[in-house]
């Protein structure tokens, strides 16, 4: 029975990786009927309905009761706090989801992860301080986490440079360029392909070229695109400058590859609209102001 359980729950996490949502609820459901107090199934099914709220809202209320269940079962269960604590954010209980973090963080205060995330969801709200803090709490737990050997040393630091370009991002909103720099830059020495770090370095290149043209933040936009080819933001901000560079032709081509992976790109469609309107094409660019209101 036990083996059973074990597969029935297994086969349940594959599903919701392939995205067969309802396989995985219906095998999830019995996962939870078979080992009710036990946490594992109902921080599974959570997951599923989370993935699901993207079509249903109602399913963040279904997400929040199974994780709400699962942290019942299991009080010190970081991961769950944290899968409740996202589920919080998404439904806008902003003071509710950093409690359930500052709980998190508290369960499990090796893993970088969590007051990343808190410092994520203080930045969305404007709160830069606060932000600020829980990324340097991010980077001295992944660096604790290091030495411990908690974590396995490898070539690159990831969960120290995400943390340290996020630092950059507070930086960039002060409007403090060079101090961003040298974040971004310390983030590319611990990960030298992190698609986020190449784009914010590019971001501020480009803020402190007096004329408006950088060809080196070109050049590391092209080479966050290239490390991550499904990238949107990067092909957005890449396009954007193109067309501030008087090179629309070659933003419009950028724009297009863009479009192909995420067709409802608001900001994609206006950068669009925009070049279409400065060509006089003005029957071309009003479709497109339609789909972004």
């Amino acid at each position: 029975r036990v083996l059973f359980r074990s597969e029935l729950f297994c086969t349940g996490r594959v599903a919701i990786f392939n995205r067969d949502y309802a396989l995985a609820i219906g095998l999830l459901q019995d996962v939870t009927h078979l080992d009710a107090e036990r946490p594992y199934g109902y921080n599974a099914l959570g997951l599923a309905y989370l993935e699901l709220a993207r079509t249903d809202p109602e399913n963040l209320r279904r997400a929040a009761s199974a994780f709400e269940f699962a942290v019942s079962l299991a009080p010190k269960w970081a991961y769950a706090l944290h899968n409740l604590a996202l589920v919080h954010s998404e439904q806008g209980n902003f003071l509710l989801a950093a409690d359930t973090y500052e709980r998190a963080i508290r369960a499990g205060n090796f893993y970088s992860y969590l007051p990343f995330n808190l410092g994520l969801l203080y930045q969305n709200v404007n709160r830069l301080d606060d932000a600020e803090r829980y990324y340097r709490q991010a980077i001295a737990v992944a660096e604790s986490a290091r030495a411990s050997r908690i974590d396995p040393v490898g070539a690159e630091f990831r969960e120290r440079a995400v943390a340290l370009n996020a630092l950059a991002t507070i930086q960039i909103a002060r409007k403090r360029h060079r101090s961003a720099l040298s974040l971004v830059n310390s983030a590319l020495h611990d990960a030298p392909t992190l698609t986020e770090a190449l784009h914010n370095k590019a971001l501020i290149l480009d803020m402190m070229s007096k004329n408006g043209i950088s060809p080196d933040a070109e050049n590391f936009w092209k080479e966050a695109i290239a490390a991550n080819p499904g990238a949107v933001v990067e092909r957005v901000a890449f396009a954007d400058y193109l067309n501030r560079s008087g090179r629309s032709e070659e933003a419009r081509a950028e724009l297009a590859k863009l479009l192909e992976i995420a067709p409802d790109n608001i900001d994609g469609l206006r950068i669009l609209g925009r070049i279409h309107m400065s060509q006089n094409r003005s029957l071309d660019a009003v479709p497109l102001f339609d789909r972004v209101r």
